[in-house]
């Protein structure tokens, strides 16, 4: 689940780039970061009924921050 995170945030930051080559990574993570962690909410709530499967987004929730700030070293 890592990996397609990686993936769908890679995939936000390179059509930004595209778009205007000028923007600001920083602020384009941190946008994507907030979209991950409303759709990791989302997923939340509906896993109540499988704890297994809430524990797993429940970490991938706290690995976001990490995965800003590793984006955000590589954008400078």
């Amino acid at each position: 689940m890592q990996r397609a995170v990686e993936t769908r945030v890679g995939e936000q930051i390179a059509r930004h780039l595209r778009v205007d080559p000028r923007a600001n990574i920083g602020r384009v993570v941190e946008m994507q970061m907030e979209q991950e962690r409303e759709n990791l909410e989302k997923l939340i709530d509906d896993a109540d009924q499988d704890p297994a499967k809430a524990e797993v987004l429940l970490a991938l929730m706290a690995w976001l921050p990490q995965l800003e700030q590793q984006l955000k070293r590589r954008a400078r």
